[in-house]
């Protein structure tokens, strides 16, 4: 997983643009709410770039989880 790819995920593009991005990113974590299923997968808003991570009991699993939700997400490149 390379910061490339984890900030495509986050806000839709690659590279950070020269002038900057319109908004500042920020970061969010997702904490389980009572009666509902903890999330497993992160987040993102690409719009105000907020990237949403799952709160996980072991690190091993955070870091599974991470990659395989920001690999296997769909982007917005047209092949």
């Amino acid at each position: 997983l390379t910061l490339s790819q984890v900030l495509a995920f986050a806000s839709g593009s690659t590279s950070i643009p020269r002038l900057g991005f319109p908004v500042e990113a920020t970061s969010e974590f997702l904490h389980p709410q009572e009666n509902e299923p903890a999330e497993i997968f992160p987040e993102a808003n690409t719009c105000s770039i907020v990237l949403r991570l799952p709160v996980h009991h072991q690190y091993e699993d955070f870091g599974e989880y991470k990659k395989d939700g920001i690999l296997q997400a769909p982007t917005f490149r047209v092949m």
